[in-house]
């Protein structure tokens, strides 16, 4: 997206009026969530076409997917009532079955008993396997509802996760979807996943390993990892972002000997708190060789702080 300073450091562009630059701007920002907004359009499509085959209820007009998903979840719920009906209708048969064998036992010769025994021994074995269709088709539904809509929060979340990454302008725009694909399958594949909800009801993310023990980030305060930080952290990202130099301290301004020794553009927009932005800043510095000891390491932490306005955030 431009902005009026971007285009201020534009030589063909910075006599323009600041007026004139705004709307530049202004137009630049609509046309980047308007393909935003197609992008998220074009994955919700897709899972509901998948609600639609797996359910069989078609989406109401206007409908969100998120909504969607909720009602057709509802639906499979009331379909369980009839799994309900059918377990009372066994056991009311295994009653009747009990005390025509007792009838039938004081009255052996009685033909009718007989043949009403037989008929109810028929009735009960046509529940049973009905009960067992219908229990199976109601699991398998189940587990393929839960299992998309985990695939669609999941992917909302990461969708959230990286849409303020910038890419290189030497990226090819089909290139990027596949870079975006690569950075979610390794996630993926980081640990099993679930969603889970603390004391106060609040739903978050959480991975753990194959024991079951929640993924801790070692680079952040030992705090279970979050999809940001996989996001931050993945390789598929290292060198298609784009990169600006951090100058040193000391009123110099001269870049570090290191071409490495520099700054990834840092997207703060997961942070809540400035706590958690400091600690991206810090994890941020150091991943770019800029450890606390060094003394440029406080000028560089303010100078990021301040571009992203982090004091606007609340502390904790």
């Amino acid at each position: 997206m431009l902005t009026v300073d971007i285009l201020k450091a534009n030589d063909t562009l910075k006599a323009l009026p600041d007026a004139t630059l705004g709307i530049i701007a202004e137009l630049s920002k609509n046309d980047e969530n308007s393909v935003l907004a197609q992008k998220v359009g074009s994955l919700h499509g897709q899972y509901d076409k998948d609600i639609f085959e797996v359910s069989a209820i078609k989406k109401n007009d206007g409908e969100k997917t998120y909504d969607y998903m909720k009602r057709a979840m509802g639906t499979l719920k009331d379909a369980n009532k009839d799994t309900d009906k059918l377990k009372t209708e066994v056991s009311t048969l295994k009653t009747q079955k009990t005390e025509l064998e007792k009838q039938l036992a004081e009255h052996s010769g009685d033909a009718t008993l007989k043949q009403k025994l037989a008929d109810t021994e028929t009735a009960l074995n046509v529940a049973k396997q009905s009960l067992i269709d219908k229990d199976t088709e109601f699991k398998t539904k189940e587990t393929e509802y839960t299992k998309n809509l985990q695939t669609f929060k999941f992917d909302s979340l990461f969708n959230q996760a990286t849409t303020g990454l910038k890419f290189k302008n030497t990226v090819p725009e089909s290139v990027k979807p596949i870079i975006l694909q690569a950075v979610k399958n390794d996630i993926l594949g980081k640990g099993v996943m679930s969603f889970e909800k603390n004391d106060a009801g609040q739903e978050s993310l959480i991975f753990r390993d194959n024991t079951g023990q929640i993924l801790i980030n070692k680079n952040n305060k030992l705090n279970p990892y979050t999809l940001q930080d996989y996001v931050n952290e993945s390789s598929a990202l290292k060198d298609v972002l784009e990169q600006k130099i951090v100058h040193t301290g000391g009123g110099g301004g001269n870049p570090p000997a290191n071409p490495n020794h520099g700054s990834t553009t840092l997207d703060l927009s997961g942070a809540k708190t400035q706590v958690e932005a400091d600690v991206m800043i810090e994890k941020h510095l150091m991943e770019n060789g800029i450890t606390m000891d060094d003394p440029s390491f406080a000028d560089k932490e303010q100078e990021i702080r301040t571009e992203n306005k982090v004091s606007e955030l609340p502390v904790r």
